[in-house]
């Protein structure tokens, strides 16, 4: 049986922890979890944001500082988390570049069938860059992307859906859907205004719009 495949980007912030767990959480049986840091590379050496703090690391140390962060992922799930069983193997990889090409082009390597990255929940600057980077994922992707962030809907700015009108909720079930609304649901909704030019009304217009332009 071929092997699913799920990318999850990492950056070293909760964010991306929303995202490893997502991605383990709704892991199919025989899962690959592929976890990816991209950081900026010159020579031998490569800058990663670890929470917040540029470190400057060797490709070795930044390999151990990602392995050391998913082995920290995994332990910070439930034992009795089911998911985990469905999880062949977990695998990192450090890439130097633009984030989001990096993780596009690993998703390619891979064919995976799954990314998974984290979702800005933050304002400002910080809002913005990592928002690009999920954004351009999303945009550019050739497989599914998931986009994971915690609930949150103190601040949500979607208007609030109003109830189900309690009369024509009744009226259905009284009369098994035969009838949908209420007395005063059902009323015809007044005629909306429309308007049309004639072409007389037309060479009105041109000369009120000519008057105008030689003010």
């Amino acid at each position: 049986m071929t092997s699913h495949i799920t990318l999850v980007g990492e950056d070293f912030t909760q964010l991306s922890g929303y995202a490893f767990t997502y991605a383990i959480d709704n892991a199919s049986p025989d899962t690959e979890v592929h976890i990816v840091a991209v950081g900026n590379g010159f020579e031998d050496r490569l800058t990663l944001n670890i929470d917040g703090d540029p470190q400057t690391l060797s490709a070795d140390e930044a390999a151990a500082l990602l392995n050391e962060r998913a082995q920290f992922r995994i332990k910070g799930l439930s034992n009795s988390n089911q998911a985990l069983r469905n999880v062949s193997r977990v695998v990192t990889h450090i890439r130097t570049g633009i984030p989001s090409e990096e993780i596009l082009q690993l998703a390619l390597e891979l064919r995976a069938d799954l990314v998974v990255v984290g979702g800005p929940d933050i304002h400002g600057l910080k809002r913005r860059i990592l928002g690009s980077v999920a954004d351009a994922v999303v945009r550019n992707a050739t497989c599914s992307v998931v986009v994971a962030r915690p609930k949150d809907y103190s601040a949500s700015s979607v208007p609030e859906i109003e109830p189900p009108c309690p009369a024509c909720v009744q009226r259905r079930a009284v009369t098994r859907g035969a009838v949908m609304w209420c007395d005063r649901h059902s009323e015809p909704l007044p005629a909306q205004h429309t308007y049309h030019f004639t072409p007389a009304d037309m060479s009105v217009a041109r000369k009120v719009i000519g008057t105008q332009g030689r003010r």
